[in-house]
């Protein structure tokens, strides 16, 4: 009897551990560093190809990275407009959705600089900052806070652990940003610090479009 109880008691500790953990963050909170290294190199290379793809398949047009063609850029930009653009960015990373941003980089790619840094980075920042209020507005909410309680419980320990810098961390790697934001707000992680952290979106656009410029440049 003793045995069962304690292998019924070792099961369900391994549930405890495999809900309190994730692909990226271990049970105590810190970093899986080889797999959130490896996974942000192949999210580069996954939209790096789509880059490409676009560049030699997208109705026979080719992306110029000096903006001098403008098809492609001017295509996304009837069809959406900066105003669909930055609405998409907000709702990608204000909402936790299986969504990545990183989508809009071969509709965008012919974009300036400064505007890529200006409408993706300012509406992810407003979308990271609404998302940490959303946390803490609904974690009060008695009906549903044990909803948002597993949809951001694999992400608390982290917070705990690495408070705002993981908020910066997820802003420029693979890490979900969405959801650490309202484990953020969840946990009550100083607002401040919150304004602070979700700026690191902004370097994480820009450096992301000049990866991408590069690799078309060198590989398309």
């Amino acid at each position: 009897m003793k045995k069962n109880s304690e292998t019924k008691i070792d099961i369900e500790e391994e549930k405890v551990d495999k809900k309190s953990s994730n692909k990226f963050t271990n049970i105590d909170g810190s970093i899986r560093w080889r797999k959130l290294i490896f996974r942000t190199v192949i999210a580069i290379g996954v939209v790096m190809i789509l880059l490409i793809a676009y560049q030699h398949f997208f109705g026979g047009q080719t992306i110029n990275i000096d903006g001098k063609n403008e098809s492609l850029a001017q295509t996304a930009y009837n069809k959406l407009g900066t105003s669909g653009v930055f609405l998409f960015v907000l709702i990608v990373d204000t909402f936790i959705v299986p969504m990545t941003v990183d989508v809009m980089y071969p509709l965008v790619i012919a974009w300036a600089p400064i505007k890529i840094f200006l409408v993706l980075g300012t509406a992810s920042f407003i979308g990271g900052i609404l998302g940490y209020w959303i946390g803490r507005l609904l974690s009060h909410v008695k009906i549903i806070d044990k909803f948002v309680d597993r949809l951001v419980g694999t992400h608390k320990a982290f917070i705990d652990d690495h408070g705002a810098w993981a908020i910066v961390l997820a802003a420029i790697s693979p890490l979900p940003y969405s959801t650490i934001c309202w484990a953020a707000g969840v946990v009550k992680v100083d607002n401040r610090k919150i304004i602070l952290a979700c700026l690191a979106r902004y370097l994480r656009m820009i450096l992301y479009y000049y990866i991408f410029v590069g690799g078309v440049s060198l590989f398309g």
